[in-house]
């Protein structure tokens, strides 16, 4: 039998539906692809700020740059740029191949999610099914490749059906209900109130909308359509019911595992974006 490859994978607990759907299907992955073993590092932390808390959660990671791998995945979750950086720089030091799930780090082969066309495909079907020419878009801070590549595809989207493109509609905000529920006063404060729909990143922000419009005696889809470019379990047990787009954890978690074992194994890569 050929020696069991040590794999870590560094990721954030801030979504506990989503790290499990990742971390077993990344498992599972390996099991099928050869002689692999997971090693999983998490906590809570996305690690925004200098805090006590923070300090003594980023310690699990010392532990990872200590131990000796055949491999890492870093998943976008952890979003501090300085801790990932000084990860990627140990690894690389010691000649351990880094991969990105869903994140752009120096120099790292990474697999990508395509929320580009996502977007493309929910904003056209808006203007073609339900005839909305006010949409408006709410995307999440600290998720600047993501967030760009929505944007990108709601501006395209609207110019294609000669739709004016409108900067003031897009709003960045960090995910909490309560950032959700104060949508429609800063809908009303950016003159934008006479929206049709709107497309949120984060279904927490859809779902604080939501409540808040119910909370005023405004209903969806009848005041205004709502839909989620994350549709995780949330979505799925909310009523009204939310339009949304799957977030594909799945698929991107066997793409990174494909990308890791083609370089381990020595065969080439036509393109760092699988």
């Amino acid at each position: 039998m050929s020696k069991v490859k040590r794999i870590a994978l560094i990721i954030c607990a801030s979504n506990f539906e989503r790290q499990k759907r990742v971390v077993h299907e990344i498992h599972e992955t390996l099991k099928e692809l050869g002689n692999y073993a997971l090693y999983v590092f998490t906590n809570y932390g996305i690690f925004i700020g200098d805090t006590p808390y923070n300090r003594g959660a980023q310690s699990i990671y010392q532990l990872v740059m200590q131990c000796d791998f055949d491999g890492c995945i870093f998943e976008s979750n952890v979003g501090n740029p300085d801790i990932l950086s000084e990860m990627v720089d140990t690894f690389r030091k010691r000649g351990i191949p880094c991969f990105g799930m869903n994140i752009i780090l120096d120099k790292v082969p990474f697999a990508i999610l395509d929320v580009y066309s996502a977007q493309v495909q929910l904003v056209e079907h808006l203007i073609k099914v339900h005839g909305c020419t006010k949409i408006n878009f709410v995307g999440v801070t600290g998720e600047d490749l993501f967030t760009q590549q929505a944007i990108d595809g709601y501006r395209d989207a609207l110019r294609k059906h000669g739709i004016e493109y409108e900067e003031k509609r897009i709003l960045q905000k960090l995910v909490s209900i309560e950032n959700g529920k104060a949508l429609l006063d800063e809908f009303r404060e950016l003159g934008i109130s006479d929206v049709q729909a709107t497309i949120c990143f984060h279904d927490v922000h859809a779902i604080g909308l939501c409540l808040e419009m119910e909370k005023r005696g405004l209903s969806v889809p009848e005041d205004m359509r709502l839909c989620s470019l994350n549709y995780s379990s949330n979505s799925m047990g909310f009523r009204p019911i939310m339009t949304g787009v799957n977030r594909q954890d799945e698929t991107i978690s066997r793409k990174v595992c494909k990308l890791l074992v083609d370089v381990l194994e020595g065969r080439s890569i036509s393109n760092k974006n699988y």
